[in-house]
């Protein structure tokens, strides 16, 4: 004879399977306009914040707002210098200090796009003016591109891509090339 408890198991093995499967995690509240604005007004404050560092402590500044987890890649000017948060942090630990109210960095322009909630893409302009080796100011401009997350410490770039302008052509150059022509 088959015990009933043979063949109810079977049956609330199933069920559970059913009812394990619908109970995913909780669906995240919808980006409303409120909530896009306020993403954006926070990523915009973690970017003043590191503009205001790097001006004061140069690029040792930035791992504060680099993701340390798996998969952080940092691409600069077509190549992939940093593949990990450890070799971008290694190399801002490298960089000297500026000197004294040597070095100023400014955006330029800052676009934030609330992707979902905790989660945005960033891009901005910029503009890093330093004394060159002769002391005389020298601006160099750029842009750059990432994806930014929130976690328990702040927003954080998990991938981000720089790309700088190149240097304004030399006038005297100019008009040398323009002669021999």
């Amino acid at each position: 004879m088959v015990r009933p408890t043979a063949r109810i198991a079977p049956a609330v093995l199933a069920l559970s399977s059913v009812l394990a499967a619908s109970c995913g995690p909780a669906a995240a509240p919808p980006l409303t306009e409120a909530r896009r604005a306020a993403i954006s007004d926070s990523v915009r404050q973690m970017a003043a914040g590191l503009a205001a560092r790097i001006s004061a402590r140069g690029y040792r500044a930035v791992p504060a707002v680099m993701d340390s987890a798996p998969g952080y890649v940092w691409a600069y000017n077509g190549f992939l210098p940093f593949t990990s948060f450890d070799s971008m942090a290694a190399w801002a630990r490298s960089a000297p200090e500026p000197a004294e109210g040597g070095e100023v960095f400014a955006w330029d322009t800052v676009r934030v796009e609330a992707i979902a909630p905790g989660m945005a893409h960033f891009a901005a302009g910029y503009s890093e003016t330093a004394a060159d080796s002769a002391g005389r100011p020298r601006t160099e401009r750029g842009v750059i591109t990432g994806v930014v997350v929130h976690r328990s410490d702040g927003w954080k770039f998990v991938n981000a891509h720089t790309s700088t302008l190149p240097a304004p052509a030399d006038p005297a150059a100019i008009r040398q090339t323009r002669r021999t022509r």
